[in-house]
């Protein structure tokens, strides 16, 4: 985990943790913040954005940052469900900003970029989703929602 990351998790809330993704919550921003580790497989993108959506509709953040600075590899093989399920389960649980950390890996980035220019997130007009190359560049944006 970077400096940045660490400096700013130490002030939220650690709601959920396994090997693959971490999920941070910060009541008084309204924010959780997704931080993957490593490479997916579809049964841990499923299993961690289901559990992600449980823990939204319980919270009700408005903003959310994933943070797929630390992924690697391609995870195309879950667009549709983070297109499909996903995304517009966040958008109808409330969260009104999304900002998206890309990976430096080649693969992530691609399947990230893949996600975001999809039709079905495009046509998600309730929640803005922006992509950044810096987690505190992402921070920063939602914290000015």
């Amino acid at each position: 985990m970077d400096q940045v990351l660490n400096k700013v998790v130490a002030q939220g809330e650690l709601i959920f943790s396994k090997k693959y993704v971490k999920l941070y919550y910060f009541e008084e921003d309204q924010l959780f913040i997704a931080d993957w580790i490593g490479y997916q497989t579809k049964e841990t993108i499923e299993e961690g954005c289901g559990k992600i959506i449980e823990l939204q509709k319980e919270k009700r953040p408005l903003r959310f940052l994933n943070n797929n600075k630390n992924t690697k590899g391609t995870w195309t093989f879950s667009l549709p469900y983070v297109v499909e399920v996903v995304l517009p389960a966040f958008a109808q649980f409330g969260i009104k900003h999304f900002a998206w950390v890309i990976s430096d890996d080649v693969f992530s980035s691609f399947s990230a970029n893949q996600a975001m220019q999809d039709e079905v997130t495009r046509n998600i007009t309730t929640m803005t989703i922006a992509p950044f190359k810096d987690l505190e560049e992402g921070i920063n944006h939602l914290k000015n929602q």
